[in-house]
Order: structure tokens, then C-alpha cells, then sequence
């Protein structure tokens, strides 16, 4: 007796793979994609989602998204993840969420399916990980304003006295 069973896969992404601290953060979105490629029902899918990687002092995490809960850097969300209609794809879930940091480093995220039910109300144990990373980078910029000569390469300095109505190159 054949019974359809689920079968899940799981992606995660970073919309940036490094961000300039502008004002002292940034902010990356990042987004969780599970897709059910199996005969059955997945009627209940436990996610886990937190920081594996980077300064959680300086990660905050926005909000989360529906139905999920906050749980420290991270949150847990359950839902349902039915089969795919034929001949039609497998259905999705797309989660997506954002991240404030407020310090230069590398930052490591991980989503991981523990446990989902199926049709037949079984359990199943699993470690499904999917994982991205960004790094934030001090922005370090400089502006040098200086006069130059005719040929718009040799230092005059920085400040230059001029006669009536002649020009000064910058």
C-alpha cells in the first residue's frame, strides 16, 4: 500500500554579499525558501532561523515574519507545506525577513527544518540547513579638495591667492 510521503528542500539567500556601514549600520534582507518536492502532505513544518556567525551585540534582527516568534537573534515559526498538484511544481514557502548590523565583521545565517508531520500524523526528525553569509565593511572615505596647475595633476596646495577674474582649478 503505497503511502505519498513529503520531501522538503531548503535555500536561503542574502540580497547583498557585503554592505557598507553608512552612519554606523546596514541592513540586509535575507530570504528563506522551502519547497515541498514530495508525494504528501507536510501539514506541520518547524523552522528554525538565528545567527551561526558575527557579533549578535551588533545584529538585530527586523521583524519577524508571520506567524514566527522571536527567539533570541532569530525566531521559530511553524506552517503547513502541502504536496505538489500535478503536473504542477512542488508548493513553497518564502520567508523573508531583514538584519540591522552595527559593526564591521562577517555575518552567518542559518535556517534549519527540525521535525515536520506529514498526512498520517508521523514525525519526522530531520537536519535540512540551509545557510548565507554577508560582511559589513567600514566605510572609509576621504575627500581631498586641492588646487592644481594648467595641466590638472601638479598641487598648487590648498589654498591659492588669485588676481581679479583669474580662474583656479580644483
Amino acid at each position: 500500500n503505497f503511502v505519498p510521503t513529503p520531501v522538503l528542500e531548503i535555500t536561503k539567500t542574502v540580497d547583498k554579499g557585503s554592505v557598507n556601514l553608512v552612519d554606523g549600520e546596514a541592513t540586509v534582507t535575507w530570504t528563506v525558501t522551502i519547497k515541498n518536492v514530495g508525494m504528501g502532505d507536510a501539514d506541520s513544518v518547524d523552522l528554525i532561523d538565528n545567527l551561526v556567525s558575527g557579533a549578535a551585540a551588533n545584529y538585530t534582527l527586523g521583524p519577524v515574519p508571520t506567524g514566527g516568534t522571536a527567539d533570541g537573534d532569530g525566531f521559530d515559526i511553524t506552517f503547513p507545506l502541502n504536496a505538489k498538484p500535478t503536473p504542477a511544481p512542488g508548493n513553497t514557502k518564502t520567508l523573508t525577513f531583514t538584519a540591522t548590523v552595527t559593526e564591521a565583521g562577517t555575518y552567518c545565517n542559518e535556517a534549519q527544518i527540525v521535525v515536520f508531520g506529514d498526512e498520517n500524523s508521523t514525525w519526522h526528525p530531520i537536519d535540512l540547513k540551509a545557510s548565507a553569509c554577508f560582511t559589513a565593511l567600514e566605510s572609509n572615505v576621504s575627500i581631498i579638495k586641492d588646487f592644481v596647475a594648467a595641466d590638472e595633476t601638479t598641487s598648487l596646495g590648498k589654498s591659492v591667492t588669485l588676481a581679479t577674474n583669474q580662474n583656479a582649478r580644483l
